[in-house]
C-alpha cells in the first residue's frame, strides 16, 4: 500500500507494547488520580520520571499533552508524525 513504512508498522507495535507497559505502571501507583477521580498531573509526572525513564521535564510535557489534548488528538499526531517520518520532535526529549 502506497505510502505504509516499516516506520508506520513499527510505531502501531510500539504503541500497543507501551500501553500494556504503562497500564500495568499505573494499576499499582497510588495518589495518581485524587479523591474526586481526576488526574493528579503532579504525581503522575513523578511516577514517569521515577520508574518510566522520563526526565522530569518530558514528564511534565507528556502529562500536559494528555490532559489537553486526549487520546483523539494525540492518535491523529502520532498518525501524521508517522506518515512524515518525524521520530523526535523539536523539543528534543
Amino acid at each position: 500500500m502506497p505510502g505504509i513504512t516499516d516506520t508506520a508498522v513499527t510505531a502501531k507495535d510500539d504503541v500497543s507494547g507501551l500501553v500494556a507497559e504503562y497500564r500495568e505502571l499505573l494499576r499499582g501507583a497510588r495518589g495518581v488520580r485524587t479523591t474526586t477521580g481526576d488526574l493528579s498531573c503532579e504525581r503522575l509526572a513523578k511516577l514517569l520520571s521515577e520508574r518510566a525513564e522520563w526526565s522530569g521535564l518530558g514528564a511534565e510535557h507528556l502529562v500536559a499533552l494528555v490532559r489537553q489534548n486526549g487520546v483523539f488528538v494525540l492518535r491523529n499526531a502520532l498518525a501524521v508524525a508517522v506518515a512524515l517520518d518525524v521520530e523526535d520532535g523539536d523539543l528534543g526529549f
